[in-house]
């Protein structure tokens, strides 16, 4: 299984679901509130209204898909395990464990927790806002 396949609900092949994907992930754990059928259908209401389903809209058709298949991932697949580039900014509001997720765990488990609070701490010290 390739690592897109590991780190994804589906393998994509399309960039632009690709995109939409990452954007709905983004959006998700910026809410942490996990979409329900009800949101979908909302969701899907809404693109038909937009046009979203006309021919020769394709872009629009796959982002959006990439965009819903992104939140429904959220409670799935812990923001960590698709990001290594995580946003400064969102970290300030993260707890050394919400970061790291259950992946880690043991002895090496705590000694990453431990290098992670200390580099955040010296990121707060040289007056970088994380924690």
């Amino acid at each position: 299984m390739s690592d897109q396949a590991q780190k994804t609900l589906l393998p994509m092949s399309s960039s632009t679901v690709r995109t939409g994907y990452q954007h709905g992930r983004e959006n998700y754990f910026i809410d942490q509130v996990p979409l329900t059928d009800k949101d979908i259908i909302e969701m899907l209401r809404e693109d038909a209204e937009n046009g979203v389903f006309a021919p020769g809209q394709q872009a629009k058709l796959e982002y959006s898909l990439g965009l819903i298949l992104g939140m429904l991932s959220g409670p799935m697949i812990p923001f960590y395990c698709d990001r290594v580039d995580v946003p400064m900014d969102m970290l300030k509001d993260m707890d050394v464990n919400e970061f790291l997720g259950p992946c880690v765990q043991g002895e090496l488990g705590e000694a990453l927790r431990e290098l992670v609070r200390n580099y955040w701490h010296m990121w707060s010290f040289i007056g970088v806002a994380v924690r």
